[in-house]
């Protein structure tokens, strides 16, 4: 195989995720530059693959066609946190720390996927809409005045 095409995984999102407890752990795994679809991803927490059976709420969905898995936990608890690992067959792997935190930490959880981000994507679209809408006021106002002295 030609070294500029490398399969690989890509996690998508940041490389450290912070939640809190109770809150649900998502991972999606993308294989890319693959010529055709992954026989298997297996999905690894702490270098051991993950044992489905051992709690309950560990679901995982892998699509061939798209090359993507997803892995989902629910109601995360501090003994999830981990290093976890999307391993495709002849792929590279892709890795992602997990911190599941207890109560509220701010400084640590402004760094990972909190419900504030998409209030900061957000942001500079309102300015911009506020600048138009202010802009269209002056300048209607410019035009009545522009009237008035003709």
């Amino acid at each position: 195989m030609d070294p500029l095409f490398l399969s690989k995984a890509e996690i998508l999102g940041n490389s450290e995720i912070f939640v809190k407890s109770g809150s649900d752990i998502n991972l999606t795994c993308v294989v890319v530059q693959s010529p055709e679809p992954p026989s298997f991803i297996y999905w690894y927490r702490n270098d051991n693959v993950i044992n489905y059976s051992s709690r309950g709420g560990i679901n995982v969905l892998t699509e061939k066609q798209t090359k993507t898995s997803r892995l989902l936990i629910s109601r995360a608890q501090p003994p999830d946190s981990g290093n976890y690992t999307c391993s495709p067959s002849s792929s590279e792997s892709a890795s992602v720390i997990v911190h599941v935190l207890n109560g509220e930490h701010p400084a640590a959880m402004q760094h990972g996927n909190s419900s504030t981000s998409g209030v900061s994507k957000l942001l500079p679209m309102m300015l911009i809409l506020v600048c138009h809408i202010t802009k269209s006021f002056l300048l209607q106002d410019a035009v009545i005045k522009f009237d008035l002295i003709r």
